[in-house]
C-alpha cells in the first residue's frame, strides 16, 4: 500500500510535529513492501528528508506552493494552487494520513486523521472544523483512551471510527551513560541538583503554578534549581520571558530556549526529576520521554496524565500549587522514591514505543483500505 502525508509542517517545535516525524520514520524502516510519500515545499525537501531519516520505502516531494508565494493579500488563492499541488502530488496513494484535525483535506483522497485532543472546542468553528475531518475520515486514530471517550462524548456517532494508539518514545531518549555529565553547553548546570520544566506559551501548560510552586519551596533556590526548557520560536521565547519577567528574575530560575533531542534527553538524565502539572493533555509526550531517560516525573492527576504515566509517576492536583510544591519538596528529599520512580518509569517507557505505534497504525492503514470496521 501506498500512504501520503502533508509534510508541509512537518518539522515544527510541537508535539503534533513531533508526532508525525516519529511515526513515518519508522513506518519507513518497517519490513514489507509499502511505500510512503511526504508532500511538501520544494526548499523543504531536503529538511523534511533529514528530519525523518533516509529510506527506500520513502519519497518525499516538493512542489507545493508556500504559504507566502503570493503574499500575505492573496492567501486565498494561494491556498488553492496548495490544494490542488498536494492533490497531484498524492494522487498515487492509497490512503492519506491527515496528522492533525487542522490539515486541509484534499477532495476525492481516501484518508485517515490523527485528532489529538478536543480542547481547542470553545475556539470559533473548532467544533464543525475538527467535525468535518473525522467525518470524512475511514478511521480517526487519538493518542489516548482519554481522547477517545471526550470525542464519543462529544461525538456519539464517530464511536465505530475512533481508535486509540499510544504515543511512542525511542532514541536519542534512554538513560545517560555511568559517568557521563551535561553536554558542554549545559556544564553550567551541574553544580547544583535542578528539576526540569518541559513547556510553551500554553495555559494548559500551567507555568504559573509551576514558578509559585517552586518560589515558595525554594526560598532563595540554593536548594536546587528549576530549569525551564522551552519550545517554540523565539518570539515565543521572549513572550514566555516577558510574560513571566518577576517570577523568572529569582536566583534559581534558569530558562533555556528549544534544544536538540540529546541535549534535552541529557537534561532529563541529570534532573531532580520532571515537574509536568500540566492542566490538560491529549498524551503528555513529555512524561513518557523523562521516564525513558530515567528521570522521576511529577504529573498531574487530570484528563490522559495517570493513563500515560501509570504508576510510574508521582500524581498531584495541578491547580493546588500547595500539592505541587509538596510533591517537588518530596522528590527532593526522599532518594527512595526517585529510585522507585526511576525504575517503575523505565518500566512504563518500555511497554510505549513508537515501533508499536507504528506497527498498530500500519494495521489501521490496512482496514481503512479494505473497508474493515473493528
Amino acid at each position: 500500500m501506498i500512504i501520503g502525508f502533508d509534510g508541509t509542517r512537518i518539522t515544527g517545535h510541537s508535539g503534533i510535529e513531533r508526532y508525525a516525524r516519529e511515526l513515518v520514520r519508522v513506518l519507513t524502516t518497517m519490513p514489507g513492501d509499502d511505500r510512503y510519500v511526504v508532500a511538501t515545499t520544494t526548499s523543504r525537501v531536503d529538511e523534511v528528508g533529514e528530519a525523518i531519516g533516509r529510506s527506500p520505502s520513502l519519497l518525499v516531494k516538493g512542489g507545493i506552493p508556500h504559504d507566502l508565494m503570493l503574499g500575505s493579500a492573496f492567501g486565498t488563492v494561494t491556498r488553492h494552487l496548495q490544494t490542488r499541488a498536494m492533490r497531484k502530488t498524492l494522487a498515487s496513494a492509497d490512503l492519506v494520513h491527515y496528522t492533525s484535525h487542522r490539515s486541509k483535506v484534499l477532495p476525492g483522497l481516501p484518508y485517515i486523521a490523527t485528532v489529538h485532543d478536543l480542547f481547542p472546542m470553545r475556539r470559533p468553528g473548532f467544533a464543525i472544523e475538527v467535525r468535518r475531518i473525522m467525518e470524512g475520515a475511514r478511521k480517526v486514530i487519538v493518542p489516548s483512551r482519554y481522547v477517545a471517550e471526550t470525542i464519543i462524548d462529544r461525538f456519539p456517532d464517530m464511536v465505530h471510527k475512533v481508535i486509540p494508539i499510544h504515543l511512542g518514545v525511542g532514541a536519542p531518549f534512554r538513560p545517560m551513560e555511568a559517568g557521563a555529565g551535561l553536554p558542554s553547553a549545559l556544564h553550567h548546570l551541574d553544580d547544583v541538583p535542578y528539576f526540569l520544566a518541559v513547556a510553551r506559551m500554553d495555559v494548559r501548560k500551567n507555568v504559573p503554578a509551576i514558578l509559585d510552586a517552586y518560589r515558595s519551596w525554594t526560598g532563595d533556590g540554593s536548594a536546587a534549581r528549576l530549569v525551564f526548557v522551552l519550545s517554540g520560536t523565539t518570539a515565543d521565547v521572549s513572550t514566555f520571558r516577558t510574560t513571566y519577567t518577576e517570577a523568572l528574575s529569582h536566583p534559581g530560575i534558569v530558562v533555556l530556549p528549544s534544544v536538540s533531542n540529546d541535549d534535552l534527553a541529557a537534561l532529563y538524565g541529570g534532573a531532580q526529576a520532571l515537574l509536568f502539572p500540566s492542566l490538560a493533555e491529549g498524551f503528555g509526550l513529555p512524561v513518557l520521554e523523562a521516564m525513558a531517560c530515567g528521570c522521576p516525573v511529577l504529573t498531574s492527576t487530570t484528563t490522559c496524565l495517570p493513563e500515560t504515566a501509570g504508576d510510574a509517576a508521582l500524581l498531584v492536583d495541578p491547580e493546588r500549587v500547595d500539592d505541587i510544591a509538596h510533591g517537588i519538596d518530596l522528590l527532593h528529599r526522599d532518594g527512595a522514591l526517585r529510585d522507585e520512580l526511576r525504575r517503575k518509569g523505565s518500566l512504563r517507557a518500555a511497554m510505549l514505543t513508537w515501533d508499536a505505534a507504528a506497527r498498530a497504525t500500519r494495521d489501521v492503514y490496512a482496514e481503512a483500505i479494505a473497508g474493515v470496521d473493528r
